[in-house]
């Protein structure tokens, strides 16, 4: 899959986030061309592509780690929070996130109930494990996954919802066919790269990365890998470079002027607030909430969140069921919240600004 993609960004925890800040950077500027346009919602094309991030193990790389504290745009975020933003604006831009682990906990989202909220709005899969998965973590999943047949292949798809509740796709078992490569069927299609706008911004945003991205060829990376070892061998990288470092730097194979492969240096960018500003059109931009207590805050959190059995929410947010039982039924008359199913509940739809 790597070998396909128009920019690998897996090498390194460091080649990681700077793949998320520079989604982070497209979605800006398509929502500036949206807004020049006064245009909602984005068709791929083959000269303006969707852009799909595919991050396995995503609880490695979906943490808390900030690049640079003081940075007031997105080198201030988390990954789980870039992750987070991309959730939930990037399907207006044609930006996506793939997201696989092996973690059965909260930590497959970066502890963020609003990104698993958003990804599991789309497709979701569930593989063999011998842990069960509670709703609090999967809502609307209540299957066993250590009951799947092991004769390999078999998982489960996810139900899905909108805000409201209401069910696009039911939960299924299914069976996919087994693949030694994909290679070949990769192959058959063009790799499409970014539109120049998105480009252009990564490359001021990131020294040129998007550019240059091709610059190190894979045979050039397993040469830079195999050189590394052969150093740790000879006593010239010490343990703690070799086992946490970023790896060894490969030799690019059209140099750049002046310019080395290290992860670039990002530059300075606008106030957070401009980067991630987007018109407020989002569902929740459009929910008066104000007034809540703490307990009926957390009761809609949760169900915006997707938790939405009214059974779950108690284990999910703390509290006693009275509490919680007490709070939907404020949130129903506020009409903040509605019961799409006994013992379902669901966002009301926004009222209009």
């Amino acid at each position: 899959m790597a070998a396909n993609a128009d920019w690998d960004c897996s090498e390194s925890a460091a080649k990681a986030r700077q793949g998320l800040e520079a989604a982070c950077a497209v979605m800006k500027m398509r929502q500036m061309h949206n807004k020049a346009a006064q245009a909602k919602g984005f068709t791929p094309s083959s000269t303006r592509p969707g852009l799909v991030l595919i991050i396995d193990e995503s609880h490695l790389v979906l943490t808390d780690y900030v690049r640079n504290k003081k940075d007031p745009g997105f080198g201030g975020m988390t990954n789980a929070a870039l992750a987070e933003l991309i959730g939930r604006t990037g399907r207006k831009v044609g930006v996506a996130l793939i997201c696989a682990s092996q973690d059965t906990t909260l930590n497959a989202f970066g502890n963020s109930g609003p990104l698993r909220s958003s990804l599991l709005r789309g497709n979701g899969v569930v593989m063999f494990s011998t842990n069960r998965i509670s709703a609090g973590i999967l809502p609307n999943f209540s299957a066993d996954p250590s009951k799947l047949p092991d004769d390999g292949g078999y998982a489960y798809s996810l139900e899905t919802t909108d805000a409201s509740g209401a069910k696009h796709s039911r939960a299924a078992t299914f069976r996919a066919a087994y693949q030694e490569d994909f290679g070949t069927d990769l192959a058959r299609y063009p790799v499409r790269p970014l539109e120049e706008d998105s480009a252009t911004v990564i490359d001021l945003y990131q020294t040129g990365a998007y550019r240059r991205r091709h610059e190190i060829t894979a045979e050039a990376k397993a040469d830079a890998v195999a050189a590394g070892i052969a150093a740790f061998k000879r006593g010239e990288v010490d343990i703690d470079e070799f086992l946490f470092g970023d790896g060894p730097a490969a030799t690019p194979a059209t140099p750049s002027a002046g310019a080395a492969f290290d992860v670039p240096v990002l530059q300075v960018v606008p106030s957070l607030a401009d980067l991630v500003a987007v018109e407020a059109d989002d569902d929740e931009d459009l929910i008066d909430t104000s007034g809540l207590t703490p307990v009926q805050t957390a009761v809609f959190e949760a169900v915006r969140d997707g938790v939405t059995r009214t059974s779950d929410i108690p284990d999910v947010i703390g509290r006693s069921r009275r509490a919680v039982y007490n709070a939907r039924d404020v949130l129903i008359e506020r009409g903040l919240v509605v019961e799409a199913d006994r013992g379902e509940l669901g966002l009301a739809p926004p009222r209009a600004a």
